[in-house]
């Protein structure tokens, strides 16, 4: 395509809604061309609004021969009732696709009016068209292209339960996502009928694409009946191009030869597909299946839905297997972390011995006073030098200046200038320096130590339940105290100081907040079992959020060198420390 006739990447969309920017162009048709853009979008949140992007397929109305791009990349052609009528149906077929809710049909968020023309936005999937993955493989196995075939049966049977024709079924026009999921995603020769089989609109029935396209469709006088057919045919032409990798003969040569051919380049796959296909693709639309639900009797529904359970059974095992590498992989990385720490702090203790025998030999050498004076000014420095943590409730201030003090109205809750308070010691803790206890996520009961995740509390917990009947803060604490979100978690992280210390001999974190209170998160490690390890090294404590995509929970995680990050994958059963929050 020449680039004066497309918009230039980095160009600004907007819509009353959203802002859109051009990141490249995807392809050109005859009525339109394709984009992918991102998307700036406001999340909204109980908190506050969060500014996002999100990839996105913008098409534009453009017709090929008659219209123009200007140099601002408004578009402009003839005024004429053609193009008139052609920007009136991609309106009309944008809206009504916007209220397709379909697993396997292609989401339409907005049709919007700019440069002259108009535009629609749909979901951007990650992936390839069928097309491309066919001719990546050569040709497709019979379970995989009857499975395939199902899912884009059952969308055109939403589609014509809709009254709506698709007329232009083909794999370029098939979006397969990478966990294979099929996606219809272009409609631009789609037809819409109402309950009486008229058609909402006098444009007329397209050609469709030769191939996929039947006879009659090329010169049907009878657009005013709604044909189910048409389709029919298309979708075993696409059945055909899954099953043999060529691309199917026109429907005029399949009639001349009665469909030899077809049967020939079907051979080796089993008789109930080659039948299928020859029935699908019959030149006579009367021999075809006359409604989806036919095809889908004659594929043998129970029997393709039962293929797509085994394969997601598979799927699934085989997360599992990934998250488990991943999480001994984890655990590799701390435990080489932890030898690291602990050669740099041999490392560090020596040399400071050595330091301190070459002390002790100058002052030797000093006469006796002098060197009782300096044993005791040693021992004062050493006594008066920093523990600058001091526990919550006493007045006293730390070597920064700061106060660690209690909210009045709360006791134990300490403000550090966010958005809710923290509390100053751990859940089953009665001191910041003690561990408290370790909760499986979602247990308010403590008890629990199975490594069934399910048993937290159901194999579909709830997304957050910070404040809920499975808070443990809640449980164990009452009044308003609550789990943190993942949310609250990321702001001490990101608005707070975190400082590696020691406090009554505990190890762990001093967190600094913007006010300049602090509290003590002792590094308290994890329970796997009953086995508590990385105490002393390492902190990590529960949010009450769901991880989204795994049965893992969010938490929080620091170590020595002052790095502090995240773990999204946490099975639910380890037990973790609690630090709660309160508003």
């Amino acid at each position: 395509m020449e680039t004066r006739d497309v918009l230039q990447v980095g160009t600004e969309l907007k819509s009353p809604e959203f802002s859109y920017i051009i990141k490249s162009v995807l392809e050109q048709g005859s009525f339109g061309i394709t984009y992918l853009a991102s998307a700036k979008m406001i999340a909204h949140g109980p908190l506050g609004d969060i500014e996002t992007e999100a990839k996105v397929v913008i098409k534009e109305f453009y017709m090929q021969g008659l219209s123009s791009r200007c140099s601002d990349g408004s578009v402009s052609g003839s005024s004429g009732s053609l193009v008139t009528n052609y920007r009136k149906e991609f309106r009309r077929e944008a809206e009504k696709l916007s209220k397709m809710h379909h697993e396997n049909i292609v989401k339409v968020f907005e049709v919007f009016d700019a440069n002259g023309t108009t535009y629609y936005v749909m979901q951007y999937i990650e992936g390839m068209s069928l097309d491309e993955y066919i001719i990546s493989n050569g040709h497709l196995a019979e379970r995989e292209a009857s499975e395939y075939l199902a899912a884009i049966a059952e969308a055109l049977c939403y589609m014509h339960s809709k009254n709506m024709l698709h007329l232009d079924l083909k794999p370029k026009n098939i979006m397969r996502r990478n966990d294979g999921k099929l996606f219809l995603i272009d409609f631009g020769l789609s037809k819409h009928y109402d309950s009486n089989g008229e058609p909402e609109s006098s444009i007329s029935v397209g050609l469709g694409t030769p191939g996929y396209a039947p006879i009659e469709q090329g010169y049907i006088d009878d657009s005013k009946t709604f044909t189910a057919t048409l389709d029919i045919y298309s979708m075993g032409a696409t059945y055909y191009k899954m099953l043999t990798g060529q691309t199917p003969p026109n429907a005029s040569n399949v009639l001349n030869d009665q469909g030899k051919k077809l049967r020939e380049a079907l051979t080796g796959s089993s008789e109930k597909a080659i039948s299928l296909v020859l029935k699908m693709m019959s030149p006579l639309k009367v021999s075809r299946p006359q409604n989806v639900e036919e095809v889908l009797a004659l594929l043998g529904r129970d029997a393709i839905k039962g293929g797509e359970e085994e394969k997601n059974r598979k799927i699934e095992e085989e997360r599992k297997r990934a998250d488990e590498r991943t999480q001994l992989l984890e655990a590799e990385r701390i435990r080489k972390m932890e030898e690291e720490r602990k050669l740099k702090e041999e490392a560090e203790r020596e040399a400071a011995e050595e330091q301190k025998r070459k002390r002790n030999k100058r002052i030797l050498l000093i006469g006796g006073c002098v060197a009782l004076l300096a044993i005791i000014g040693g021992v004062i420095w050493y006594v008066s030098s920093p523990n600058d943590i001091q526990p919550v409730n006493q007045p006293a201030k730390q070597a920064g200046g700061e106060k660690i003090g209690a909210n009045s109205n709360v006791p134990g809750a300490v403000d550090l200038g966010l958005s809710v308070k923290w509390a100053s010691c751990n859940v089953g803790a009665t001191k910041p320096e003690e561990y408290g206890g370790y909760y499986g996520w979602a247990d308010p009961t403590g008890t629990k130590t199975s490594p069934n995740d399910n048993e937290y509390p159901s194999a579909n917990p709830p997304s957050n339940i910070s404040g809920t009947e499975y808070d443990i803060a809640r449980a164990k604490r009452g009044g308003n105290w609550r789990l943190p979100t993942h949310a609250e978690q990321q702001e001490l992280a990101d608005k707070c100081t975190w400082t590696w210390t020691t406090y009554n001999g505990v190890e762990g974190m001093k967190v600094t907040g913007p006010n300049g209170n602090s509290i003590f998160l002792p590094a308290a490690g994890g329970r796997c079992g009953t086995d508590v390890y990385k105490a002393g090294a390492y902190g990590f404590y529960w949010s009450g959020t769901l991880y989204e995509r795994s049965d893992g929970a969010y938490f929080m995680s620091f170590y020595s060198n002052g790095v502090h990050g995240w773990n999204n994958n946490w099975a639910r059963s380890n037990g973790l420390p609690v630090r709660p929050v309160v508003e």
